[in-house]
């Protein structure tokens, strides 16, 4: 993160006002971004306003401002390149592998875990589960903290520093039409998860304003 002093650009389309006692006036003004500020950047800036009455005995008011160069909609949200990662047994298997890796189910150190980074907040977030074609075929079901929809987090803020979003997969899954229910076992065989979160603004039924991640193959072999 770097910090730089700049300031925004404000007119006024008047420089005073008189407000009568008891009365209210509407000022317009517009504020332009800091002019050494790169767009594809994203600078954040912010400042204040201050309104000082004609009067010394009077007290000043400061208004405060906040804005962001740039498409907030082009944030980056799930801590790409580095994030999401597939876990096994606290090793990180490699995004670009086509290899499966095997998951047996048995215990946390044989389940698929899914390590998230959130860079910028979302309003939601899905893990769904894909069959081998890369079809969706249910949706993890309590993922995450403060649930509300079943297979979804909501309202993810962005993560601290050095703080790392873990979800395990134990096999389990809720159905896409309902009528099944949730699922608490399924064939072995190639699978892969998907991390699907709403970008800013995003409006749900929209592909395009989700973020997506898809995980290398996992391969689920129960032992018999």
């Amino acid at each position: 993160m770097k910090f730089k002093h700049s300031f925004a650009i404000i007119r006024f389309v008047k420089d005073q006002v008189t407000v009568q006692p008891g009365s209210s006036v509407r000022v317009y003004f517009t504020i332009s971004l800091p002019e050494d500020l790169i767009e594809e950047q994203r600078w954040f800036y912010s400042g204040f306003i201050q309104v000082q009455p004609i009067m010394d005995q009077e007290i000043a008011i400061t208004i405060p401002y906040a804005g962001l160069a740039g498409n907030v909609t082009s944030l980056p949200i799930l801590g790409q390149p580095e994030f999401p990662q597939l876990i096994k047994s606290n090793i990180t298997i490699s995004s670009d592998t086509t290899t499966p890796t095997t998951f047996t189910m048995e215990n946390p150190e044989n389940r698929p875990i899914i390590a998230i980074v959130i860079s910028t907040p979302t309003k939601l977030l899905l893990i769904n589960a894909l069959n081998s074609d890369k079809q969706i075929i249910g949706i993890l079901p309590g993922i995450g903290f403060d649930i509300t929809l079943s297979g979804a987090t909501q309202y993810l803020v962005k993560t601290k520093f050095n703080q790392i979003l873990y979800y395990e997969w134990n096999g389990n899954i809720v159905s896409l039409d309902w009528k099944n229910g949730f699922k608490t076992h399924f064939d072995d065989g190639i699978y892969y998860l998907k991390v699907r979160a709403l970008k800013i603004f995003g409006n749900i039924s929209n592909e395009s304003d989700w973020e997506t991640w898809i995980s290398p193959p996992i391969k689920i072999q129960r032992k018999k």
